[in-house]
This record gives C-alpha cells, structure tokens and sequence, in this order.
C-alpha cells in the first residue's frame, strides 16, 4: 500500500509540474482572455499532456517496482527522483518542455 502512495503522490507531484508549465507558457492568453480559446488550446496540447504524464507514470512505476532504474535517470536527467519527491516536479516540468518543443517558438493557445 505504501509503494502505491508512494508512486500516486510523486505522479501528482509530476502533473503539478506538467500544469505550472502550461500556465507559465500560456499566461499572455490568460491576461488576455479575448485570445484565448479553450478548446484550440486543450486540444493542441492534449498530446503533449498525455504523453508527459504516460512518461511519469512509467517512471514512478519503474522507480518503485526496478530500484536500480533510478540510478539510470539519475545520471540521465541529473535528479534525485527515487529519494526527492520535489524533483518529480522538474521532471514534469522539463518533460513538458521537451513535449512542446516545435511550439516554443510561439505562445500556445
């Protein structure tokens, strides 16, 4: 049971990641609501979401179930997932990144 809590709370821990990164690259449509449309945005980015939330779900399964995957990410992305709950918060944060990279040229809406 604890393992499950364990992978739940850094999966959410990731998708708070996910979402600071959304409202951080769409703030000029929020400060602006006249060009802000939900559905073009939630649908050009659903993608993007799923795909960064698949990637988090994936390694907090990994982490909990194969220790030893940890020390790879470690050395990969450079963070402490397995022992640093706060580090599933960059870890969403710059996979979601790297999923809007084609649009960082321009805002997303």
């Amino acid at each position: 049971m604890e393992v499950l809590y364990d992978a739940l709370s850094s999966l959410s821990i990731g998708i708070l990641g996910i979402f600071f990164y959304t409202l951080w690259r769409a703030k000029s449509f929020f400060t602006n609501p006249k060009e802000l449309n939900l559905s073009i945005f939630f649908n050009e980015n659903k993608g993007a979401w799923l795909w960064t939330i698949m990637i988090i779900v994936l390694t907090s399964v990994l982490i909990y179930y194969v220790p030893d995957v940890s020390n790879g990410i470690t050395s990969f992305t450079g963070l402490e997932i397995a022992t640093n709950k706060a580090s599933f918060f960059t870890y969403g944060l710059g996979l979601s990144a790297l999923s809007n990279k084609k649009q960082n040229d321009r805002p997303i809406h």
